[in-house]
């Protein structure tokens, strides 16, 4: 088992981050440089990394770490080393070594893990520390738009935080779901066909497809442990911009939305152990997957509203779809109102209402020119439906359509 497909498997798909201010890269290449893909660590750099467990761990956290150690000292020729967290002095515990994290070590990343029986980290949420670390250093010399003249006329710069878009935070909390529950919990499923299964795309593993797309927890559905690992993802996020200011002396911020992301990013994305196919579209901003079974829009909700968003409050809102037919009647608006009303005192930070007629949208695809004046919502804007990209036409179409 490489540790590259290992890595990817235990962090699923964590979010893709994109930026969404105005700016110029200030580098030596100039204009047009990309920021860097996700950076997974490779065979040429694990002599630098140490796997540690707790120095007074169960037998079953004593027993995974070592064989994640042999496992990976077989792979890898031994370039890597196994120990225990002890120190004798809490200060002492090191803060600048690359290590891998098994069970509830004295490391400040294991802290308040409450969600695994046998848990492995990184050292500072790494991939998710890594990527945000690179969006940063990328962004320099941000103007205003529509042009650096207009910059000079604002004489009260009030308003300077860059913020940070996550997309994909529930596919990354339900693959995660999944692999701590049929790989690490029910040893139902082995790491190994799980691995083969996201390589072939499920194309050999209906089986195995249909357990983790359908049956599998999921953001949404009322799992406590899909939506406690998306408050775990939420809060790495959060942490790995914490205290940082951008070029204009705002802060970063961290953010649920996904602008288009939710289709481009999830192109670039092979198949992720909560039962998405490679290319599947995630769902819209900080919304459950296309594919979870959503009881109703309380759970949904209430899923949604579980963890404490206020680091997170760069935009990017639960959507939910309503059947258009329900805002005819008093009494279903009424309804609506008092959900809106519970998403608030919850905490929820944005919230998004969309009407919506599934046959129609269907005859427009088939019958476009009779429906030129269809007007859907797409995340941030709304468009006319006949004029959308067939991908966008179909994600409306796909979205969780509510009653009430």
């Amino acid at each position: 088992m490489s540790l590259k497909k290992f890595i990817s498997l235990v962090l699923a798909c964590l979010m893709m981050l994109t930026v969404l201010v105005a700016c110029k890269k200030d580098d030596e290449e100039g204009e047009g440089s990309e920021v860097p893909e996700n950076v997974f660590i490779g065979a040429d750099e694990i002599s630098s990394y140490i796997i540690i467990r707790p120095d007074n761990a169960d037998e079953e956290t004593v027993s995974a770490a070592s064989k994640l150690f042999f496992e990976m000292k077989n792979k890898f020729g031994g370039k890597i080393t196994l120990t225990t967290d002890y120190v004798k002095d809490i200060k002492d515990v090191p803060t600048d070594t690359k290590e891998i994290l098994v069970g509830l070590t004295n490391r400040a990343e294991s802290g308040g893990v409450r969600y695994s029986d046998t848990f492995i980290g990184f050292e500072n949420e790494r991939i998710i520390k890594n990527e945000c670390d690179k969006i940063r250093e990328s962004i320099n010399n941000v103007w205003f738009v529509p042009s650096p003249i207009m910059d000079l006329l604002r004489s009260d710069k009030r308003y300077n935080n860059f913020g940070i878009h996550g997309s994909g935070i529930a596919c990354a909390a339900d693959a995660l779901a999944a692999v701590q529950k049929y790989v690490y919990k029910e040893k139902k499923v082995t790491p190994e066909r799980l691995i083969n299964a996201l390589d072939s795309d499920f194309a050999d593993d209906a089986e195995l497809l249909h357990l983790l797309r359908f049956e599998a927890p999921k953001m949404g559905t009322g799992s406590k442990e899909a939506d406690e690992l998306g408050g775990m993802l939420l809060s790495s996020f959060a942490d790995a911009l914490e205290g940082h200011r951008n070029c204009m002396g705002g802060k970063w911020r961290a953010g649920t939305g996904t602008a288009m992301y939710y289709l481009w990013h999830a192109r670039e994305l092979g198949a992720t152990a909560d039962g998405r196919r490679a290319g599947e579209p995630f769902g819209t901003n900080f919304s459950p997957s296309l594919f979870a079974q959503i009881p109703g829009p309380i759970t949904d909700i209430e899923s949604f509203t579980a963890n404490d968003l206020t680091r997170n409050m760069n935009g990017g809102p639960l959507t939910l779809e309503f059947a258009a037919g329900i805002f005819n009647s008093a009494e279903s608006i009424q309804k609506v109102a008092m959900l809106i009303q519970y998403f608030i005192k919850r905490g929820g930070h944005q919230l998004q209402l969309n009407a919506v007629n599934l046959e129609a949208m269907k005859e427009a695809q088939a019958n476009p020119e009779a429906y030129r004046q269809l007007v859907v919502r797409i995340w941030g804007w709304s468009a006319y439906f006949v004029e959308l990209d067939k991908d966008f036409q179909d994600h409306v179409m796909a979205r969780q359509e509510y009653s009430v």
